[in-house]
């Protein structure tokens, strides 16, 4: 496992002393941190006791991927979290904040299982943004199954941001869990480069022949376009006041959901709480105070729904 810092006050030290370059960006509330990742789980990941951490290598297309497995000590098979990153390379990868925030879900009995993604913290090849790296995704789902820690019929599926741009391909791509919810997540990056075209250059980077092949690209990565082959009980949360992801690709994608004539349960709430992206409105969120629903909890609600149920309203409900 990776180094963690050795008291709780050190372990705020670092986000304390971030500082952004961008002026969108809202400065750290550290109430809010302390009441979204308290000490008691940073002292189980420092080994108080409840909960193992381990940093793992596994294999996706030949290639040795790195990635975390956060579990409780118990014995037994348990409820499983897939979660997926955001960010682009070393930016967004899983470090400690995310590490204690499974904790926090391992001391609620999820085993949290995560990905860095191919070519980062060690692993080989190189991330294409949605690419072939969905391949990463898919195949530690499988590893995921195979845990004896795991209950193999009892897997979810949770990100933020451009993780959540990977949800929805491994959805489409037919991965089966119970149920999913997504964060910030894009679902139409072509509209989202008229808010910040700075990405063409994230894309133009990492997206294998993006010059000749850009519309094909972009098309491929964003869920709008091809909502209909998610077959996954869904819960869609974006922030309205977000900044690096435009709130109106969720919400695109929510009526585009919403038309999709099958009975699978689906809900969208827009939550207005910080323009700081990174301030996820779940459980656990980094930066300013934000509403807090537990979305492992929310997946399974979603996954026990029996057609023509009504969901508990959270935000604006979307059902087909």
């Amino acid at each position: 496992m990776r180094r963690v810092e050795p008291t709780y006050d050190s372990y705020l030290a670092a986000p304390k002393g971030r500082v952004s370059a961008d002026p969108r960006d809202t400065g750290f509330d550290e109430a809010a941190f302390r009441r979204n990742t308290p000490e008691a789980w940073f002292l189980a990941l420092k080994g108080a006791g409840g909960v193992r951490c381990r940093r793992i290598t596994y294999g996706s297309d030949g290639l040795r991927v790195t990635g975390f497995i956060v579990e409780p000590s118990t014995p037994g098979r348990h409820r499983a979290v897939i979660f997926n990153r955001g960010g682009t390379q070393a930016f967004g990868a899983i470090r400690t904040a995310d590490l204690v925030e499974f904790a926090g879900w391992a001391l609620d009995g999820y085993v949290v299982v995560a990905s860095q993604y191919r070519g980062i913290d060690g692993g080989e090849g190189r991330e294409e943004w949605g690419g072939a790296d969905v391949h990463d995704v898919l195949n530690l789902a499988a590893l995921a199954r195979s845990l004896p820690s795991v209950d193999s019929e009892a897997l979810y599926m949770y990100d933020v941001s451009r993780g959540g741009m990977m949800t929805y391909r491994a959805l489409a791509a037919g991965l089966r869990v119970r149920a999913a919810a997504t964060v910030g997540a894009p679902a139409d990056l072509e509209a989202g480069l008229t808010h910040r075209p700075e990405m063409e250059e994230v894309y133009r980077d990492l997206m294998p022949g993006y010059a000749t092949r850009k519309a094909e690209h972009l098309r491929a990565r964003s869920a709008v376009h091809w909502a209909e082959s998610i077959q996954t009980p869904l819960l869609v949360l974006h922030d309205g006041a977000d900044w690096r992801v435009w709130p109106g690709e969720s919400l695109v994608l929510a009526t585009r959901l919403s038309r999709v004539t099958d009975d699978r349960p689906r809900r969208f709430a827009c939550t207005s709480c910080s323009p700081n992206h990174d301030a996820r409105p779940v459980r656990g969120a980094r930066g300013a105070a934000a509403p807090r629903h537990d979305v492992p909890g929310d997946a399974r609600s979603l996954a026990r729904l029996r057609p023509g149920d009504q969901p508990r309203p959270v935000g604006a409900q979307v059902r087909p």
